[in-house]
């Protein structure tokens, strides 16, 4: 630390630093904001942690991250026998000191408890997972709008199974609201993503670290990765589908599927009026436009650029992917007169910087996506 002079004053190396009384700090101050809840509830779900500080600080090795996941997956439970047991099995875990190790050991637990031991409430973890991950370079994404994207893999759920399934993910998610259009309800445009950029280290390893007294090896195989080719590939076109139906969503679960793009989707009344002249325009642009559909027209190329048509991917069948027919359908839309009704949608949500940047991108990449597209 320096003074206002450029003169040190405080010296203090990181790495030795012992965080063992702020993790007690940290968890003592999360045990008292729960007791003051308002729900009975609420208040008792962390009171099976007293008495055990120092021991899950000690556990922690440094690790603020381990201790909040811990907190949270305590939390989770309604049952306080199954909020003990968690607790225990925390503490009689013998791990090394490594901080990957320990971390994995946790996600996967989280990810475990979630999947409730049957591989198809698995198969739906993996598939939510990966969506985080492929999507935490581009812009988080509601319950809602994952669920159509993921629709052809979740067969018969509903979105309320499929709602409640994340819940249980809670202990490695954040929530949050950016905005709240007039006449749209806060739990349609409430995104989620990963609470620690760990958590994406985690899913994105097709093998897990494993400690030895020397060294860290490779582990065994991550139960919830899927090779981020096929993960891109299943966006770009399940953005394609968005942008030409309005939903991926089929048979009895689609009720009244949300619109696709289209000539004048607000209903605008008259095309001389610039946006901020109608005074009801960003109402009309929630209820026209999803956030599906918005986040398709953003983001369509991007994962289509991100494909990589020249390697083959290892979970193109189990998305339904095939190459060679999904850049067929890219090209086939950019023929179509929905190109035009793309380039209206980005106005509407102002976003036309978007799409030059992404014609750009084609121009730029070296890729089959770009010699078949590139003259658009």
């Amino acid at each position: 630390v320096f003074d206002g002079h450029g003169h040190l004053i405080l010296e203090r190396n990181l790495y030795d630093d012992d965080a063992q009384a702020d993790l007690l700090t940290y968890l003592r101050q999360r045990m008292k904001a729960q007791q003051a809840k308002k729900n009975k509830m609420d208040r008792q779900r962390l009171n099976c942690l007293a008495g055990y500080e120092g021991k899950l600080v000690q556990q922690a090795g440094g690790l603020f991250i381990w201790l909040h996941t811990v907190i949270e997956l305590v939390a989770g439970h309604n049952l306080r026998s199954q909020r003990e047991a968690v607790v225990k099995d925390v503490l009689e875990r013998k791990l090394s000191g490594n901080a990957e190790e320990k971390m994995n050991d946790m996600y996967r637990r989280v990810l475990d408890e979630a999947s409730g031991g049957t591989e198809e409430k698995r198969r739906v973890v993996r598939a939510f997972v990966g969506m985080l991950l492929v999507t935490s370079g581009t812009e988080s994404l509601s319950i809602s709008a994952m669920y159509e994207f993921l629709a052809p893999l979740l067969r018969d759920w509903s979105i309320d199974e499929f709602a409640e399934l994340v819940m249980l993910l809670k202990p490695v998610l954040t929530f949050s609201v950016p905005y709240e259009p007039p006449g749209i309800r806060s739990e349609q445009v409430e995104t989620v993503r990963a609470y620690h950029a760990s958590f994406l280290d985690f899913i994105g390893r097709e093998f897990l670290a494993r400690s030895t007294p020397s060294t860290i090896e490779k582990g065994l195989p991550n139960p919830f990765w899927t090779d981020t080719v096929s993960l891109q590939r299943n966006m770009a076109l399940g953005c394609l589908e968005i942008m030409e139906r309005g939903s991926r969503v089929v048979g009895n679960r689609c009720h009244s599927p949300p619109s696709g793009l289209k000539f004048n989707m607000c209903s605008l009344k008259s095309s001389h009026l610039a946006n901020h002249e109608v005074h009801d325009f960003r109402a009309r642009v929630a209820r026209a436009i999803s956030p599906q559909l918005t986040y398709s027209c953003r983001f369509w190329i991007r994962h289509l650029l991100e494909s990589s048509f020249e390697e083959p991917a290892m979970h193109d069948v189990v998305y339904g992917v095939n190459a060679e027919a999904l850049l067929g359908r890219a090209v086939a839309f950019m023929e179509s007169s929905h190109s035009l009704h793309w380039l209206e949608a980005l106005c509407l949500i102002g976003d036309t910087q978007n799409a030059r940047e992404a014609l750009e991108g084609l121009n730029k990449s070296p890729s089959p996506v770009s010699d078949n597209l590139a003259r658009y």
